[in-house]
């Protein structure tokens, strides 16, 4: 079974349970994506629980899936929250990234090595690249150099 994850997207467009299997906890929890895209992401929770996988991103058809495996008050299962990309200034940056995700983001975009960032944080290499992943994923972006952009402007709207 997959470790627990406590993930959330505040701004998601949508968000539904699935079971490991890929079935919907909640058939009226349907989200409003084109049916090929909610069949990869389907498809993509089962291959996640095969393999022991508790959080994922993927992009679809201008989707993002961020997947979350979550036990408790929503249910067992892999928890989903869709969403659209592009997020671009850094005050969205602030509602779209964890506390931690904004910590890995900062520390990248000052330029620090994944390697640099994992020992300032004490996790692991893999699970700063994991973090890289998804905060990419939630703001649409490709680089650290947009990463740094987006970070500038959180750090100019916060002063």
């Amino acid at each position: 079974m997959p470790r627990k994850t406590t993930a959330t997207v505040s701004s998601a467009t949508c968000a539904c349970l699935l079971h490991p299997d890929g079935s919907l906890a909640d058939v009226s929890a349907a989200p409003p994506v084109p049916a090929p895209t909610f069949e990869i992401l389907q498809a993509h929770v089962v291959r996640m629980h095969h393999e022991g996988t508790a959080q994922d991103v993927i992009e679809h058809a201008g989707w993002v899936a961020d997947i979350g495996w979550v036990e408790g008050g929503m249910g067992v299962g892999y928890m989903v929250w869709l969403h659209r990309p592009g997020v671009r200034s850094g005050t969205d940056a602030a509602a779209h990234l964890s506390p931690r995700q904004l910590d890995v983001a900062r520390l990248a975009a000052k330029g620090d090595r994944s390697a640099e960032i994992a020992e300032a944080l004490g996790i692991s290499v893999y699970t700063v690249r994991d973090h890289l992943k998804v905060i990419y994923a939630r703001l649409g972006i490709a680089s650290r150099l947009e990463l740094a952009e987006i970070i500038a402007s959180l750090e100019r709207a916060q002063r």
